[in-house]
């Protein structure tokens, strides 16, 4: 029994360290090995090694919200498994010790779309965004509440983005609890 708890621990430990470095920024390396991606002075760039020669991916112009004079600023940013899409993380708040919640957008990088996740939910209100593994669809966690009532509630709900249809469906509904952090199956098909 304590080392069926140790491994939850620890388990449990790992999950949030995890959640922690992926919601501090930093680089992503690219499927290659030969190069890595930053955000850089509100623009997404490629270093191509061994060189190092800086290529702008997505131009912070491109990432401008309708009547905005500046672009959002980047948190930190995840790609779809084909790296035709990013994730961006933006307007971040502390939840206990990290910026875990926060505002999420979508940019398509082939067309330049960009659209913001959850954009009926409070301001940071969303967490642990993620591309399914086909990168058809988002999955992410909101509490519906906001002020003092969100502050006094454990009540999360977990929804996925359809980005074919732009539709958001709340799976959690009507269950109360924390449903926190989604982890895609391999096929897309089911959430944990």
């Amino acid at each position: 029994m304590k080392r069926a708890a140790l491994n939850f621990l620890f388990i449990l430990i790992g999950l949030h360290a995890t959640e922690y470095l992926l919601a501090q920024g930093g680089i992503t390396w690219g499927k290659d090995g030969q190069s890595y991606y930053r955000s850089e002075n509100g623009e997404i760039v490629r270093y191509n090694l061994p060189e190092n020669k800086k290529e702008v991916l997505v131009m912070k112009d491109k990432l401008k919200t309708a009547g905005a004079e500046k672009s959002i600023p980047i948190r930190s940013f995840k790609f779809s498994a084909d790296y035709g899409q990013l994730l961006l993380y933006t307007n971040s708040k502390k939840v206990w010790r990290a910026d875990t919640r926060g505002d999420y957008w979508h940019y398509q990088i082939a067309n330049g779309q960009f659209r913001q996740l959850g954009k009926s939910r409070p301001a940071s209100s969303l967490m642990f965004a993620k591309f399914s593994p086909d990168g058809k669809k988002l999955a992410y966690t909101c509490k519906k509440l906001n002020g003092t009532a969100s502050a006094v509630s454990t009540n999360t709900d977990i929804y996925i983005y359809d980005l074919t249809t732009g539709t958001t469906t709340n799976l959690t509904e009507g269950m109360k609890g924390y449903d926190n952090d989604p982890c895609w199956s391999p096929d897309s098909k089911k959430l944990l």
